[in-house]
């Protein structure tokens, strides 16, 4: 990952990745696999309006799915690990986007920012 990249970014491109590998209801449609753009305009996904809706809207909608999220969260984003795991704001009514300020203030917090 880009030393450049924002924490809110590497949050939210962590966070939707995540989501995609548990679901089929939301894609990515413009990659940055290797993150060497930190822009965000390079790195989007369908629906747009994801962190508006909740993770049952988007197919996450057991307590399986989001241990899953919440594992594959905690590989792409290790030095939150713990914070992650230790978090009550994994549940399938959950709006996308507390658990992206969740994770983008752990990553500030984990480096300083």
């Amino acid at each position: 990952m880009s030393v450049q990249m924002q924490n809110d970014e590497r949050a939210r491109r962590a966070l939707i990745r995540a989501i995609v590998d548990g679901t089929e209801l939301v894609t990515i449609t413009v990659d940055d696999p290797l993150d060497q753009n930190p822009n965000p305009v390079a790195f989007q996904a369908e629906p747009e309006e994801i962190f508006d809706m909740t993770f049952t809207r988007v197919g996450l909608n057991d307590d399986d799915a989001m241990r899953a999220l919440q594992q594959d969260l905690m590989r792409k984003l290790p030095e939150i690990r713990d914070k992650i795991q230790q978090s009550e704001s994994f549940k399938p009514s959950v709006i996308i986007s507390l658990v992206w300020n969740f994770l983008t203030s752990q990553l500030d917090a984990a480096t300083g920012s």
